[in-house]
C-alpha cells in the first residue's frame, strides 16, 4: 500500500481545521460541525435511504431471475440528491453507470446471472474479491458503480469513489496511488486502506469518534472546497480567523466627515469620544454574547447556551464573556471593539487582561469590527501567546509613576 507522509497530512489537517472554523464560525472539534453537515454529511442520509430502498434482508433465492432484485438495486442508486455516482439520465442512457442493470432486464439469461451475483454479494458468503470481479464482468469497469454497491454493503469498510477527483487529492498529499482507469479489487483495497489510515490519523487528533466516511469527507474537502484556500490564506493576518455573524446586533458604521477622515477636526469633544468608545465596547460584548449563544444552539447544546454570561462588570476577572467549547469546557472571552482590519492592527489590553491571557488555559480574544460595507464581523484569536514577538508587538503607552 502506498505510504502517507504524516507531516504533510498534519499540515493539511491544520489548514482543514482553520478552514472549517472560517466557514462555520465554530472551532472544529468533531465531524458534526455545521459546515461539514452542509457539505458532506448528506452521504450518511443517502446511505440510509438507499438501504431502505434496497431491502436486501427481505430477498429470497426465489427472487433470482424475476427482476425484483435488480429493481431494488436501481431504487437504491436513484436516490434524490445522490451524487456519489452518475445515475441521472440527463446525458443519455449510455452515460448512466448502472445502465447494465436496465439492459439485463431485456435478457433472461443475463438477468438471472446478474441477480445471482447481487444476491450472493448482499446475502451470501461469497468473498469480496470474487464479488468485485463478478460485478465488473457484468457491468464493465464502472468503478463508481461497483464501489457504491460495496459502500451500501458495509459503510464501515468500503467507501464510494470518484477516481479523477481522488487522484488529485492523493497527488496533493504526495500519495502514489492512481485510481482512474484502474478498476480492480487490489486498487479498491488500496484506496480503502488509505482512507482507513487517514481515519486513524484524524482519530489521534480529536477526541470525538471518527468514522471512515468522515475521513472520506476530510479528503474531499481538502481536495475540492479548499482549492483556493491556501492562496487566500496568505493575505490574512496570522492566527486570526473571521466570520460574518448575520444577526447584526450592531448598527452599520456611519460615514465620517472629511475633517475626521483627514484628522483635522478642531472641535473634538473628548468626553463624547470616550462615551462612544464605552458604548461601542458594550455593544460588542452584547454582539459576542448573542453569537456564542447561537453558536452553541447550532451544535445542539442548549444546556450550554443558556449558561453563557456577560461578566464584564467584574473587571478583576480580566475577560468579558463566560462561554463554553463544544464539549463543555469553559471558555473565557475578552471582547475588543476595533476598527476594520486594514494596515496596522492594534488594540488596548490592560495589565490584568494580559496576565489572565497567560494564566487561563482557554482564554480567547474576540474582536468586533466593521468591514468596508459597514457590516460587523467577529475575529478571534485562540489562546494568544502575546509574548511571541514574531506575532505580537507590545507597546507601552502608559506608565504608573510613583514618587520615591
Amino acid at each position: 500500500m502506498p505510504d502517507i507522509n504524516r507531516a504533510t497530512l498534519n499540515k493539511y489537517f491544520l489548514d482543514f481545521v482553520d478552514f472549517v472554523e472560517q466557514e462555520s464560525g465554530i472551532p472544529f472539534t468533531s465531524f458534526s460541525n455545521p459546515y461539514i453537515d452542509r457539505q458532506e454529511n448528506y452521504k450518511f442520509k443517502v446511505h440510509s435511504i438507499a438501504l431502505d430502498n434496497l431491502r436486501c434482508l427481505n430477498w429470497k433465492r426465489t427472487d433470482i431471475g424475476t427482476g425484483k432484485i435488480i429493481s431494488r438495486v436501481i431504487s437504491a442508486i436513484e436516490v434524490p440528491k445522490n451524487n456519489l455516482l452518475r445515475w441521472e439520465n440527463q446525458w443519455g442512457e449510455s452515460a448512466r453507470v448502472h445502465q447494465s442493470l436496465y439492459e439485463a432486464r431485456n435478457d433472461r439469461a443475463i438477468l438471472k446471472k446478474y441477480e445471482t451475483v447481487l444476491y450472493n454479494f448482499f446475502c451470501g458468503s461469497a468473498s469480496a474479491p470474487q464479488c468485485f470481479d463478478a460485478l465488473m464482468n457484468l457491468a464493465g469497469k464502472k468503478y463508481t458503480f461497483i464501489a457504491y454497491l460495496f459502500f451500501l454493503k458495509d459503510i464501515r469498510m468500503y467507501m464510494p469513489i470518484a477516481p479523477a477527483n481522488f487522484d488529485k487529492v492523493f497527488a496533493m498529499l504526495g500519495i502514489d496511488l492512481i485510481t482512474s482507469k484502474h478498476c480492480s479489487w487490489d486498487n479498491y483495497g488500496a484506496y480503502n486502506a488509505l482512507i482507513s489510515e487517514v481515519r486513524d490519523f484524524l482519530a489521534s487528533k480529536i477526541e470525538s469518534e471518527v468514522q471512515l466516511l468522515d475521513a472520506h469527507s476530510f479528503l474531499w474537502i481538502c481536495g475540492r472546497q479548499m482549492k483556493n484556500y491556501r492562496s487566500k490564506r496568505k493575505h490574512r493576518a496570522k492566527d486570526i480567523e473571521a466570520i460574518e455573524y448575520l444577526p447584526r446586533l450592531l448598527p452599520k458604521a456611519g460615514k465620517k466627515s472629511n475633517a475626521q477622515k483627514n484628522g483635522t477636526s478642531q472641535d473634538v469633544n473628548m468626553e463624547e469620544v470616550s462615551l462612544a468608545r464605552v458604548q461601542a465596547g458594550h455593544a460588542a460584548e452584547d454582539y459576542v454574547l448573542k453569537f456564542e449563544q447561537e453558536r452553541l444552539m447550532g451544535i445542539d447544546r442548549p444546556d450550554l447556551a443558556t449558561q453563557v454570561r456577560k461578566v464584564s462588570q467584574n473587571a478583576a476577572l480580566g475577560y468579558d464573556i463566560n462561554s463554553f467549547d463544544n464539549g463543555g469546557t469553559p471558555r473565557q472571552i475578552e471582547v475588543k471593539s476595533i476598527k476594520h482590519f486594514s494596515g496596522i492592527k492594534s488594540f488596548i489590553l490592560t495589565r490584568n487582561e494580559f496576565e489572565k491571557s497567560i494564566r487561563l488555559a482557554n482564554y480567547w480574544l474576540y474582536f468586533v469590527t466593521y468591514a468596508n460595507d459597514g457590516i460587523p464581523k467577529i475575529y478571534f484569536v485562540r489562546q494568544p501567546n502575546l509574548k511571541d514577538r514574531s506575532r505580537f508587538k507590545l507597546v507601552p503607552i502608559q506608565y504608573r509613576v510613583m514618587f520615591v
